[in-house]
């Protein structure tokens, strides 16, 4: 929690968390960049929404859990606990997979955030799957549908703070090409030259015509079918 005498920024973005996200992260104690060697807390407003409704004509059901608000058809990630993880892929692997299908086509960037490690994926025992076959999984999806990223982040404070940081990234690098293209747009042209065969010059007149009127100059069409 930020005290209102400490100095803070405020995250120019609001994150959307879907309505159906059962432990949802908080985003708190993140602090932004370093800034002349400091780094302040960062104020980071979320909204909760019922995502899986969102585009439903085109996408279907069953969109990820955070998104950025206004943003949601353009990046997408979904929060897998470790015990979801195995769950999911032993009870519905192939609506699972549609999802996964799904994010790979619509988005411009979607990943699936873990929270936990390869050791630990390799260690659970509890129920689902054998750990060899989702880890496979893991790799194979991630081949097939390159769109979205599998990020083994360890645990769940640091897949909470990856998750707030692809969104963070995604936030920039658009607006940092935004303003990019503005600035093109505001750029000036060239003006053309005046060269021979301009409009400004008189009518334009196609090179190779050109090239074949200039042939046609001291030229003597022969006469009949006479050969010397």
């Amino acid at each position: 929690m930020v005290k209102e005498s400490e100095p803070f920024e405020v995250v120019p973005f609001t994150v959307v968390i879907d309505v159906n996200e059962g432990a949802p992260y908080q985003f708190t104690g993140i602090k932004g960049r370093s800034k002349n060697g400091v780094k302040l807390p960062q104020i980071i407003r979320t909204v909760k929404k019922p995502m899986y409704l969102m585009g439903r004509d085109t996408w279907g059901t069953g969109l990820a859990d955070y998104s950025i608000d206004g943003l949601e058809e353009l990046i997408q990630i979904e929060r897998k606990s470790i015990d979801d993880l195995f769950g999911t892929l032993g009870g519905r692997r192939e609506n699972f997979e549609r999802e996964i299908s799904r994010l790979n086509d619509q988005c411009k960037v979607a990943a699936v955030m873990i929270e936990g490690s390869y050791a630990h994926i390799s260690n659970f025992r509890e129920h689902g799957p054998e750990p060899a076959s989702v880890i496979g999984t893991m790799i194979s999806w991630a081949q097939r549908y390159p769109n979205v990223h599998w990020i083994p982040a360890g645990s769940r404070d640091m897949a909470e703070r990856l998750t707030f940081r692809m969104l963070e990234r995604f936030w920039i690098d658009r607006e940092e090409k935004i303003k990019q293209d503005a600035k093109s747009q505001k750029s000036p042209k060239t003006t053309a030259s005046k060269t021979e065969g301009s409009t400004l010059n008189g009518p334009v007149i196609d090179p190779i015509e050109k090239a074949e009127q200039g042939n046609q100059v001291g030229r003597t069409e022969p006469v009949g079918d006479r050969c010397d």
